[in-house]
């Protein structure tokens, strides 16, 4: 695995490629290439504040709920309202 700099800086840099891509084929490209970045800074993260199985489940329930919201305007998917 890369070192957190590094990730993050691959990642950075696939953003704007990403916004660049003219073609499905490019798009589909750095769309699987932000998204595997995303998981493995997400792991990185876990991992340093040692989080749980369950921890991780609830941070990617408050995540969609979080994202649900923002697009669509609908609240209260998840037990995690509250916070």
């Amino acid at each position: 695995m890369k070192s957190d700099s590094s990730m993050v800086s691959v990642l950075l840099a696939a953003k704007p490629q990403l916004a660049r891509a003219q073609s499905d084929k490019d798009k589909d490209f750095y769309e699987n290439k932000c998204a595997a970045l995303d998981r493995q800074v997400d792991a990185l993260v876990y991992e340093l504040y040692a989080l749980t199985a369950a921890d991780c489940l609830a941070v990617l329930e408050l995540a969609v709920n979080w994202e649900a919201e923002k697009l669509y305007g609908v609240e209260g998917l998840g037990p995690f309202d509250e916070f």
